[in-house]
């Protein structure tokens, strides 16, 4: 499975894009959440292979948010969509 991240501010700024992609073999280091059916990641998996995969990420994706389509995802919401977004924090004023 490959999932395409979308990326905002300052998460695609530190890479350069603002879009990256996840591949099977990026999940392959990451500790398995179980029961997910078909072996389907989990957000807490994304979560820890894009910050494995862009180390200069990690810090922000340990504060952000996942969105798949137009919902928040928890860290337990299996992805069966091959699209995400990481949502950083946001303040306002």
């Amino acid at each position: 499975m490959t999932i395409e991240i979308q990326l905002f501010a300052g998460a695609a700024e530190a890479v350069g894009t603002n879009r990256v992609r996840l591949t099977d073999q990026d999940f392959s280091a990451v500790t398995a959440v179980g029961g997910a059916p078909d072996s389907l990641p989990r957000v807490a998996q994304v979560r820890e292979a894009l910050s494995a995969k862009y180390p200069e990420l990690a810090e922000l994706v340990s504060h952000s948010r996942f969105a798949v389509g137009s919902e928040f995802a928890s860290d337990e919401t299996v992805i069966a969509e091959a699209e995400l977004a990481l949502i950083p924090p946001v303040s306002g004023g």
